[in-house]
Parts: structure tokens; sequence; C-alpha cells
């Protein structure tokens, strides 16, 4: 029965890991956005012709209008980049 038990556990920790993709301690990236390093918090935006360009420790990329917003779990803005571009865009409530 014990061996049972830590095989549950073990199983657990594994597939609940699999279902996040990263975390930064108040954000939550899901697994298609995120494989570890490609996401962080946004620290500026601007409006160029119309279309929000985000700023952070990637660089600057502007937020194609067809890319699916998600949901922040904490109050600032996120993005993930891979491969020179954006992937996913994470909004505060209220935005």
């Amino acid at each position: 029965m014990k061996k049972f038990t830590i095989g549950l556990v073990l199983l657990t920790m594994f597939l609940g890991n699999k279902a996040l993709g990263h975390t930064d301690g108040t954000m939550n990236y899901p697994i298609e956005c995120c494989s570890g390093y490609d996401c962080g918090p946004v620290s500026g935006t601007t409006t160029v012709n119309g279309v929000l360009v985000t700023t952070s420790r990637f660089g600057e990329y502007s937020i194609p209008p067809t890319l699916k917003r998600h949901d922040s779990t904490d109050s600032r803005m996120h993005v993930c980049i891979r491969e020179n571009k954006m992937i996913c865009v994470f909004f505060p409530a209220g935005i």
C-alpha cells in the first residue's frame, strides 16, 4: 500500500507539472504558451498607429490583432515570446 501511495503522489506531481508551463510566483503560464523561459511581465506599453506595442525583457513586440487574449492571474500584463514571435498575451482584469 505504501508503494501505491508514493506512486500516486509522484504521478500527480508529474501530471501537475505537465499542465503548467511555468510560474514566476504570481503568474501561472499554461504549457501552450510557455516552455519555462519564454514568458514574463510587461514593463511598458505604447500605441503605434493604433497597435499596442509591449516592452518586456524580450524586447518590443506588437500584439497581433488575431492573438487570443488570456486572463492574467495577477494585476500585470504578460507576454510569451518564442522564436521572435509573440505567442501569448495576458491582460489583467478590466483591460
